[in-house]
């Protein structure tokens, strides 16, 4: 909810806004809002110019599983950010 929220509120500003989700509903949502949505995160991460600003907008554990592939497919001008959430109690250790 949050990142669609995110790429509705940039999109409606006028900022370039695409997308990817892992569930198709989501994809067909955020396409009828008038989105750019990808099927594939690889098709995504392909398209990307420099200086591009990737959100990761996922419950934690999924945002640490797709980093190291969005780090490895993405270049340094690219930014990534999240707005990640636990579902849940985080254990912290020292």
């Amino acid at each position: 909810m949050i990142g669609g929220s995110l790429a509705l509120a940039s999109h409606a500003a006028g900022i370039p806004t695409v997308g990817w989700a892992r569930d198709e509903q989501t994809r067909k949502t955020a396409a009828a809002a008038g989105l750019r949505v990808f099927e594939t995160l690889e098709a995504l991460l392909s398209g990307l110019q420099s200086e591009s600003i990737v959100v990761i907008a996922t419950p934690l554990a999924a945002a640490l599983e797709l980093l190291p592939q969005i780090i490895a497919q993405t270049t340094d001008q690219v930014t990534i950010t999240d707005v990640a959430f636990a579902n849940g109690v985080l254990d912290v250790k020292d």
